[in-house]
This record gives structure tokens, sequence and C-alpha cells, in this order.
């Protein structure tokens, strides 16, 4: 009878341990990394708590011989999803315009942004997870991606092909200590070496 319970047990651990990697499966040509590293609070017109996080995000190669990767300066986030819709992302910016970038096995390319949370959610009673949503340079004909005959846009077909989904660790958004006024940018190609 034990036997039977434990290996039923086992089973069920091993059916939730597939069902978490389908969700959040890894990409097979990149790595995203997600990072707090600040935040700041203040009181809004209407009287509301309204918070920021400050996030960044590094994105690296597996392979040195990739195509260029699709990115925009400023509406980056239109091309990326979180795996919780009450958490919005967001990037002040001056010029948006497209960008191809291409990263080598010594390089990495790094956002800094910011989140916030809709009116009335907790941010940090629940793990955050942001995926972009990769293109190469090879497809940049968007009527390509209109596979989805429910979709009423480019950026709706895309959302439904989970396999370009770039996934990124999994993060507990905090209420640091210390507050500041939050830093943001756009892409920016580094080096390995310098990588946290």
């Amino acid at each position: 009878m034990r036997t039977r319970k434990g290996i039923f047990t086992a089973i069920l651990f091993l059916l939730i341990l597939s069902s978490c990697s389908d969700t959040y499966p890894e990409h097979p040509d990149y790595d995203l990394t997600l990072n707090q590293y600040g935040y700041y609070s203040t009181i809004n017109r209407s009287g509301e708590l309204w918070e920021q996080f400050g996030l960044t995000l590094q994105l690296t190669s597996k392979s040195g011989n990739l195509t260029p990767i699709y990115l925009m300066t400023c509406s980056w986030s239109e091309h990326a999803t979180t795996n919780n819709k009450n958490i919005g992302l967001g990037t002040p910016c001056d010029a948006n315009f497209m960008t191809w970038e291409s990263i080598g096995t010594d390089e990495y390319l790094e956002l800094t942004t910011i989140a916030h949370a809709v009116s009335g959610f907790d941010p940090t009673s629940s793990k955050l997870r942001i995926a972009l949503i990769a293109i190469d340079t090879t497809e940049m004909d968007f009527s390509f991606y209109l596979t989805n005959p429910k979709a009423e846009n480019y950026l709706d077909s895309l959302k439904s092909q989970k396999g370009r989904f770039i996934w990124s660790n999994e993060i507990s958004l905090e209420r640091l200590n210390y507050q500041e006024q939050l830093k943001w940018g756009q892409w920016e190609k580094k080096e390995a070496s310098n990588m946290l």
C-alpha cells in the first residue's frame, strides 16, 4: 500500500514539474535575466499610492552565430509580456525607433525599465516573470505573423506564438527601504565580463 502511495506521489510531482516547464519553456537561442535595482513611491493626485519598481533585463545568446534580433527602443514592451496581467511595464523615452541587435558570446544587451501595478493590486504579493518575443531580421514582413485567424493584429498573433517567448527568471518585487527617482534607458550592448 505504501509503495503504491509513493509511486502516485512521485508521478504527481513529475506532472507538476512538467506543467511548470511547459508554462515557461527555455528558449533555444537566448537567456533573459531579470533583476530589481530600485523602488519609488508617491501619492498621486487622486490620493492613491503610486509605486514603481526599477528593473533590469539582460539578454544573452547561447550561440555566437544568431541572426540579429528586432527590438524597439521605447515600445519594446509591445513585443513583451508578463506572467501577471496586473503588472505593467514601461520605459519613458525620447525617440522610438527600430533596432536590429546581434549579440556575440562575449556580449549582452541590457535594458533599465520600470514596472508598476494596476490600481488595487499589491505587486509584492506574487512572483514576476517577463518574456520578450523573439523576432529576427529574416522575418521583418509583419504580415508573416498573421498566422492566428482569431488575432486582430500582428501583435496578438505574435503573442499566440509561445515558441518565440524568451522567459526570464522569476523574482519577487520588493518595497526597498531606500527610495530614489528611478532611471530608465534604451537597450545597451555591454561586455559579458561586466555582467552582474
